[in-house]
């Protein structure tokens, strides 16, 4: 829990635009729309993401920060995930 509490104290710390870098640096999809070959440790650091923004909307702690970093999160994932899972025709 500990380290929990440590991620949520750094998110908090940051400006906006400093957790919107963040999210971005998780990008799939490189400049030029192309898509990377997907690599293990990006869906893992995604995943770990997801874990933790879960895990703390059902905690129901700081839910209005929470549900901002979730809605930025996706905003900036969605279509990468999508593109990633070869479902670029939805």
């Amino acid at each position: 829990m500990f380290i929990v509490g440590a991620l949520l104290s750094f998110l908090k710390g940051l400006s906006p635009s400093e957790i919107d870098m963040e999210f971005q640096m998780l990008r799939i999809l490189d400049d030029l729309g192309s898509v990377d070959t997907l690599t293990s440790k990006q869906l893992k650091l995604i995943g770990l993401v997801l874990d933790f923004l879960v895990e703390r909307i059902q905690s129901n702690c700081d839910f209005e920060f929470i549900q901002a970093l979730t809605r930025l999160f996706l905003k900036v994932q969605l279509t990468n995930l999508i593109y990633a899972f070869g479902a670029s025709s939805l």
